[in-house]
């Protein structure tokens, strides 16, 4: 018997084609988020776009935002398969008791570890069982966690518009396990422009319909919809990031400016993990454009075999007898051995990357394009109740943007599978974790809101002998970071 963390669902969704002015067709989930979105913000960001202060780079994003027709894409419905009765099943609930699947529901919701938490210790309450114990709420959470991840695994999170102007961007980014969806148009500004950024926020719900089996995704405008932040904003975010931060769950997240070293554990060198996934990734791409090429131009080669003589021809035509067709070959004449030479190239490329650790070949937050998109590298380090402290091995901040990722390398870190298997895990397996993170601030006070996803792998394992058999399949769960409010002057 083989235990494998992982509950996979087919992605469903509209049929619809949106694209950017000047780039690739828009993720359908996304553009029917952004459509959703800005029609109901449009109004509200019309009349902002006209006050002092902030309000010509509202102006500005609305701009960006007519230029690649946005307001034409039309709305349709988000859909994808209904996780509930696979909660249901992990949870032994009766699918057909209502009270049951309300309760069920709630998880959806749930934007955060310990949220979950609470709702599983109602759920036993209701059906008269004792409270699971530590270890065993840990794996409840962990399965509900990844039947949710499982549902919305087919859904593009984030797509990136360059404007017009070719310095002006728009990204688009979803968050299901915050519930959360922004279009962010940004300019970095230059000699003569002020930089400037402009979310455009909304709150996601999920909402069952039993009679299809489906989970649609509903977006309407957060509390705060319309964020424009200027050069000063900016500075600000940038430095109100650094500092102690703490989740639900009791971490002690402290982020600093690389080269602040109090308290730092660990070296800001590490040669041995490559940075450059992004590079190899386009080298096989271009590797892979010069097969095709080589092997998309033919000819078609005839033979006389009375004198010998050869003709290679770029159009078909046929030749009188004694003339033999022998088929077609590649054009170029040295293409057998040069494709011979690239698919070695390719192999070796690839075996290359099959050693990368998981941390960097397995990344779902893209590291790799934060770096090319100026992401600022950042120290994060971690204390954990019970489990000391850790650094992660890479952080960048981006604008809004805190990508990191790290290998675990204590078992106290992991809370479930079986230790066994953790312990083999943290041995031979170098398990990784990654955290996206947004930075939102509140136009009123200044204060940061700081949410988004951890994400670690699956792991498949033998239900016998515990042997791992695999790690494979990024999952999220919710993460968000808080701190006391600074007091005013």
């Amino acid at each position: 018997m083989t235990f494998q963390y992982i509950l996979l669902f087919p992605l469903v969704f509209f049929s619809m084609t949106c694209s950017a002015a000047f780039g690739e067709p828009v993720p359908a989930n996304l553009a029917a988020m952004t459509a959703s979105l800005f029609d109901q913000v449009k109004d509200k960001s019309a009349a902002m776009s006209g006050s002092e202060g902030r309000g010509w780079a509202v102006s500005r994003a609305l701009e960006a935002m007519r230029e690649q027709d946005i307001q034409h894409w039309g709305e349709r419905a988000v859909s994808v398969p209904d996780p509930t009765p696979a909660i249901m099943a992990v949870l032994d609930l009766d699918a057909t008791d209502k009270p049951s699947r309300e309760l069920v529901g709630q998880l959806l919701l749930a934007r955060s570890e310990e949220e979950m938490v609470a709702i599983i210790q109602n759920v036993f309450a209701r059906t008269h069982r004792d409270a699971p114990n530590k270890k065993q709420m840990a794996q409840l959470v962990q399965k509900v966690a990844e039947a949710i991840a499982g549902a919305y695994e087919g859904l593009t999170r984030r797509f990136v518009m360059t404007g017009q102007d070719d310095k002006t961007t728009i990204s688009l980014g979803l968050a299901p396990e915050t519930r959360s969806f922004s279009i962010s148009v940004e300019n970095p500004g230059s000699d003569y422009v002020e930089p400037f950024e402009t979310v455009f926020a909304g709150e996601v719900t999920p909402v069952s319909d039993d009679s299809t089996g489906d989970l649609t995704l509903e977006v309407e405008p957060a509390k705060v919809p319309v964020i424009p932040l200027v050069l000063d904003d900016l500075r600000a975010m940038a430095q109100s990031i650094y500092g102690q931060w703490t989740t639900p769950a009791g971490q002690i997240w402290y982020i600093r400016p690389v080269g602040d070293d109090s308290n730092a554990d660990t070296s800001e060198s590490r040669p041995d993990q490559p940075a450059k996934a992004g590079v190899e990734a386009r080298k096989a791409e271009d590797i892979l454009a010069e097969i095709d090429s080589l092997k998309a131009k033919k000819v078609f080669v005839w033979s006389n075999p009375d004198t010998g003589a050869e003709e290679r021809q770029d159009r078909f035509r046929r030749k009188p007898d004694p003339w033999r067709y022998l088929g077609d070959d590649y054009a170029a004449p040295d293409a057998k051995a040069r494709i011979r030479e690239l698919e070695s190239e390719l192999d070796a490329l690839n075996s290359a990357e099959e050693s990368r650790p998981p941390m960097i070949r397995d990344d779902p937050v893209d590291f790799d394009g934060a770096a090319e998109h100026g992401g600022v590298p950042i120290r994060i380090e971690v204390t954990t109740p019970g489990c000391g402290t850790a650094t992660f091995d890479d952080a960048l901040y981006t604008g809004r943007r805190l990508t990191a990722r790290r290998t675990l390398g204590k078992t106290c870190e992991i809370r479930e599978p079986p230790d066994d298997v953790v312990a083999e895990l943290v041995r031979s397996w170098s398990p990784p974790e990654w955290v996206e993170l947004t930075v939102t601030p509140d136009p009123g006070t200044g204060e940061l809101d700081i949410s988004g996803a951890r994400w670690r792998l699956h792991v498949t394992y033998d239900g016998d002998t515990h042997e791992i058999d695999s790690i494979h399949t990024p999952y999220a769960t919710p993460l968000t970071l808080s701190r006391t409010p600074r007091k005013g002057p």
